[in-house]
């Protein structure tokens, strides 16, 4: 009780020592073991100090307690009658006076109140931690297997109560009910003590608790029949049913129950089985809608009772139907700790949509699951092929509601989604694993391809997965050795990650300085070196291994840590940001074309405004100058490319004026805003595709500007998608256009030719003398193939020419 635990320790050191432990004195179990009730009132025992200590929160007592051989679930009388004159005064005065009813009413904790002459009450540890609120006690308790099923004995039969009815603490409620604790439970039906844990929380005026409960299927005492249904009574039930009670009744005498629920919720609730399948061959409505919408599927997958799902789904449960908060049984599953795949995969099996979105939110399924911390949930949900990329009414995405980094590297793992592709010449494959598991271990989830391109002739499937995994990582990380900047594959890689904007950090193992060519994707600030961890090297064959300081190692790599999720919150804000702004334009759209949504990306000027300006003469060259800005002609069509190419105007600080349709717009105003913005512009921009050309607006702008004598920019858009892998072997090479029907022909040759012979000359320097005919090599021009047979060629020294 002092919480001395150096005292205690001495006394269990003295039983030790005095042989108290051995088999024939049996300290403690013997000493401390359960009592028992004599003579219908009375119960004689020791104090037990598993008791006490649970009372009283003292953990580290517990554990010494445990450590010695205490019994953690055995019974006791905590609280104790003192036999003396002025205590048999005081309590046959309280049989005289009144006192509040209802539990706890006198202020003191439950256990305090079953104190009496003639009323002994055993309780557990658990029920004495639970009564004082005592919540590292009782999470301690119930992981050293304590059950949350046990109730009191007592001569009372109202006082027969598990730890649930004793709690007062929401989070208490909770971890009992997550470790079993049977929310429906009624400790004397039909005598003295005929309420639940719900209705004893109304009671207490305990609205938290009473909330925790509702939320695990909590209900107010009902029938006979649903109190049979939820305890799994398959006799009962039976006897219910003979006497033709109505399978679907909601209360007795006339009254129905608080939340309209059916013995059939109640069973599902309890994950009574075979109560359940009683239940619906007899004809019990799987589908009956309760107070709150919601089916015994809902409660079923809720409570992630399996069996009982089960049993729903093959008697004709609606596995899409919605409650009133339009959530569905697979919406409800996603809120339950540690459901199992199998659940989902039933839900899904029979037909339930694992990305539907509640209408109000837009969450889905996995929303909820990685929101709630939900890991099994979670991962039960993309197993079953829930979507990763589906985002809410706020533009979120599922991995956009945790800041878990151990449960985002769980999902993004199972759903095959990598932060980090490692880009390094296979000649090191020793140390990029090791850098790998070191990522992983510390859930940074990891690419690394471990194919040789030497060994497959680079070929399409894997050149495709390369640029898919630098395109969707948040970092690519190089591993600098010397002779990365010898293997192309490797410069791709970093070329490739330039251009589709995925940073690139470095890692330096050789002490290799950055040339020109790296000098282009790298920056010295961005290079971890690891050369201090690396005591010694190893060659074999055509693999380097080193031998590593590991402190140092692990120094280094957190250096390296650091910047690596600096640049995956960066990437995940990013994207959340684009998706919060996207979706925002797309509610401000209301139903039209996307378009119109890219307004806040621009810089606009206001039709009437710009009327103005031109007619006023007098507006001096240096607001002139303020005001200049690009006209974008499109059309309305090409919206994605449109919204890039603004953007990337916009950051390049050059205004833009966007022709749009606007909400309450008539046409003719339309053309006349875009004359007037013509007029005023420095330059206009003209998006030439199929589609624009065939645009009657965009002819009639391209026609007035060119009237205008407006310098005209057009912008030819090539639709063409190439695939990753052709994008991953033209990525360092430059795209030279052309048209096909001959446009600007002469140009875009030009172009070709500057390039071909600028690599030309590159060439001619490097080996000049592998492109001049050497004495013994003849080279020959032949118009055709004609007159070869009447010439004698020696094949090795010739080069023919076709």
């Amino acid at each position: 009780r002092r919480g001395d635990l150096h005292e205690m320790r001495e006394i269990l050191d003295y039983a030790q020592d005095r042989g108290l432990t051995s088999q024939e004195f049996g300290f403690p179990r013997k000493s401390y073991a359960a009592p028992t009730i004599s003579l219908g009132f009375f119960a004689k025992s020791c104090k037990n100090p598993v008791h006490v200590a649970a009372y009283h929160g003292n953990i580290r007592a517990l554990e010494r307690l445990e450590a010695r051989g205490f019994d953690l679930t055995a019974l006791d009388k905590f609280g104790r009658v003192r036999f003396s004159t002025g205590n048999f005064f005081w309590y046959f005065v309280r049989l005289l006076v009144a006192r509040p009813s209802g539990a706890g009413g006198d202020g003191g904790s439950e256990i305090d109140t079953t104190v009496s002459i003639f009323r002994t009450t055993l309780v557990t540890p658990l029920h004495c931690a639970v009564s004082t609120g005592q919540l590292e006690t009782v999470r301690w308790l119930l992981s050293r297997g304590a059950s949350a099923q046990t109730r009191a004995q007592s001569l009372v039969r109202s006082d027969r109560v598990p730890p649930l009815f004793l709690a007062e603490h929401a989070e208490i409620a909770r971890e009992l009910l997550v470790h079993g604790a049977d929310p429906l439970v009624i400790p004397d039906p039909g005598f003295m003590n005929t309420l639940t844990a719900l209705q004893m929380a109304y009671l207490r005026r305990n609205y938290a608790v009473a909330q925790e409960l509702e939320e695990w299927g909590g209900d107010v005492a009902l029938t006979p029949f649903h109190l049979a249904a939820g305890r799994n009574d398959v006799r009962a039930v039976r006897k219910f049913l003979s006497h033709k009670t109505d399978v679907d009744c909601l209360g007795e005498m006339g009254y129905v129950g608080l939340n309209r629920r059916t013995p059939l919720h109640w069973a599902a609730i309890s994950g009574a089985r075979e109560a359940a399948d009683l239940l619906l061959e007899a004809g019990a409505d799987p589908n009956f809608q309760d107070a709150r919408g919601r089916s015994p599927l809902h409660w079923a997958a809720r409570l992630n009772k399996l069996d009982a799902v089960r049993s729903l789904l093959r008697a004709g449960a609606e596995p899409n139907l919605a409650d009133r908060e339009f959530m569905t049984p697979l919406m409800c599953a996603a809120f339950a700790l540690d459901a199992s795949r199998e659940l989902f995969s039933e839900l899904t099996r029979a037909g339930a949509d694992v990305d539907y979105q509640v209408p109000s939110t837009g969450d889905t399924a996995l929303h909820v699951a990685v929101r709630q911390t939900n890991e099994s949930s979670a991962l039960a949900i993309v197993a079953c092929g829930g979507d990763l990329m589906a985002m809410n009414a706020e533009g979120l995405r599922p991995l956009d509601c945790t800041t878990s980094t151990r449960l985002l590297f769980e999902i993004k793992r199972a759903a095959g989604q990598r932060d980090v592709m490692i880009s390094y010449t296979h000649s090191h494959l020793e140390f990029a694993r090791k850098l790998r598991q070191s990522l992983e271990e510390a859930n940074v989830t990891t690419w690394l391809d471990l194919m040789d391109p030497s060994g497959i002739g680079g070929g399409a499937v894997w050149r495709e997965e390369i640029a898919r995994g630098i395109t969707n990582a948040s970092v690519v990380l190089c591993v600098l050795t010397e002779d990365y900047a010898q293997s192309e594959w490797c410069l791709k890689e970093l070329a490739l990650a330039k251009q589709v904007g995925t940073p690139i950090l470095a890692v330096s193992t050789e002490g290799v300085s950055i040339g020109e060519e790296l000098q282009v994707y790298l920056y010295t600030r961005q290079l971890i070196p690891f050369e201090p961890a690396i005591t010694s090297s190893r060659r074999q064959a055509k693999q380097v291994e080193y031998a590593y300081e590991e402190a140092t190692y692990q120094s280094q790599f957190r250096l390296l840590l650091d910047g690596v999720r600096d640049e995956i919150e960066k990437h995940r804000h990013a994207a959340q940001k684009k998706n919060v702004a996207s979706r925002r334009r797309l509610e401000l759209a209301d139903g039209t074309d996307r378009l119109s949504s890219v307004g806040t990306m621009l810089e606009t000027f206001n039709g009437a405004a710009l009327s103005q300006d031109l007619e006023n003469p007098t507006v001096g060259s240096g607001s002139q100058r303020q005001r200049q800005f690009v006209f974008l002609s499109h059309g309305d069509k090409h919206a994605n490319f449109v919204q890039q190419l603004l953007s990337e105007l916009s950051d390049a600080d050059v205004a833009c004026y966007s022709d749009r349709s606007v909400d309450g717009q008539d046409f003719e105003s339309r053309i006349h805003a875009a004359q007037t913005a013509i007029l005023r512009c420095s330059c206009f921009v003209v998006v030439v595709s199929e589609q624009t050309m065939s645009s009657e607006i965009v002819r009639d702008q391209l026609a007035f500007a060119e009237d205008k004598g407006r310098p005209i920019f057009p912008v030819v858009l090539n639709d063409l998608d190439p695939g990753l892998d052709k994008r991953y072997s033209l990525v360092r090479s430059e795209l030279f256009h052309f048209m096909a029907n001959g446009m600007s022909f002469k140009s875009s040759v030009d172009c070709l030719l500057k390039g071909l012979r600028r690599q030309c000359a590159v060439v001619q320097d490097i080996g000049h003398d592998s492109y001049i005919a050497r004495e013994s090599t003849v080279t020959r021009n032949l118009e055709s193939l004609a007159g070869l047979e009447d010439d004698t060629l020696d094949l090795s020294s010739t080069r023919i020419r076709m």
